[in-house]
């Protein structure tokens, strides 16, 4: 039984192809292009590349879950502690918590359902306050942060 050989000319055509390829897709194709020297080749994996490269569009995210502070304060006590000039200035961005959502404090009554407000304190505990309008031994419970609703509710620090 004889075993078919394959014709030189094919054999030398895939051995070319074989060596000549990679070097035919390394410049783009058979498209020749100039590289700067900044730009960055990566492997499209959608999204994935813009987050990894330094300097992208935006920082990464991590979640973090949120944890919940032990404070205690009568749903009265909250209503008569608004701070109005904090509010302002918390709709205005100038006192506002570090991380939103992170710390909180659940209030409720029998006739409400229970809501989280946002926690910080006047030492600088989750307080961003670049005007140092703080009040020293104060709680401050924040309520719709980061929008222009926002309320803030300045409470005396327990003992």
């Amino acid at each position: 039984m004889s075993r078919r050989r394959w014709p030189i000319h094919a054999v030398v055509a895939l051995l070319a192809f074989g060596l000549f390829a990679p070097a035919w897709v390394a410049v783009g194709g058979g498209k020749a292009r100039a590289q700067s020297e900044n730009e960055q080749r990566f492997i499209p994996l959608g999204r994935l590349p813009t987050l990894l490269l330094p300097g992208g569009n935006r920082p990464p995210q991590f979640r973090r879950s949120a944890r919940p502070v032990n404070f205690f304060v009568e749903a009265e006590t909250l209503r008569n502690s608004i701070d109005q000039p904090l509010s302002t200035a918390c709709a205005h961005g100038e006192f506002n918590l570090k991380d939103v959502g992170r710390y909180y404090v659940t209030i409720g009554t029998d006739e409400t359902a229970p809501r989280r407000y946002g926690y910080a304190d006047s030492t600088g505990f989750n307080l961003r306050d670049p005007k140092n309008q703080a009040v020293a031994d104060t709680v401050y419970l924040f309520e719709l942060d980061a929008t222009s609703e926002c309320r803030v509710y300045a409470i005396a620090a327990p003992g």
